[in-house]
């Protein structure tokens, strides 16, 4: 319902320098054409919020009725994240917190991205329509701070921004005192 969604529209007849836009429902949204028979358009928002509306296509002022259905899903937002850090090596089970994540359960993905690349998430399950599982991947960077986000079945990625910080393993190298009484109270140091 935010917007942004890029769309390739397909007709036989589109040609290069004709005015076209679509009409989703009551948004209209110009359209370029960018070679014969085929145009691109960028939703906008949907006033209406979530739902399906009709989709109408405008060729130099005459309107055609495509018969086709688009699906205005709710906007997908993530708030949180738990735990917010984990092992570069990945494995850690992570609780995403949001809004919008309604859709086909076998269809829902995480995805950790650092700005240059991106990595899926695994074993990712929809909870409910606000939380998500899914268990973070390796780092392909090593070390830092990944945007988790979340996308439902042919719902848009959430842009959230939420972060899932990855940190070096965690070693143990030794421990003193090695043994100690069994009625307790010794002070152990752990060494890594």
């Amino acid at each position: 319902v935010g917007g942004g969604s890029t769309l390739t529209v397909l007709w036989e007849g589109l040609r290069e320098g004709q005015g076209v836009s679509v009409m989703f429902g009551s948004v209209r949204v110009f359209a370029a054409v960018r070679a014969a028979g085929e145009a691109s358009v960028t939703t906008q928002r949907f006033p209406q919020g979530a739902g399906t509306v009709r989709v109408l296509l405008d060729v130099d002022g005459y309107t055609l009725d495509t018969s086709l259905l688009f699906e205005a899903t709710p906007l997908l937002e993530v708030f949180g994240v738990k735990p917010s850090t984990g092992d570069v090596a990945g494995g850690t089970r992570i609780t995403v917190t949001g809004a919008g994540f309604s859709g086909s359960a076998g269809l829902v993905a995480c995805r950790f991205s650092d700005g240059v690349g991106a990595m899926e998430g695994r074993d990712a399950v929809l909870v409910s329509d606000s939380e998500v599982r899914c268990i973070s991947p390796p780092s392909a960077n090593g070390m830092g701070a990944y945007a988790v986000e979340v996308s439902t079945g042919d719902a848009d990625l959430s842009a959230s921004g939420v972060e899932f910080v990855y940190h070096a393993a965690a070693a143990l190298h030794s421990v003193y005192p090695t043994g100690a009484h069994l009625s307790g109270g010794a002070t152990v140091t752990l060494i890594g």
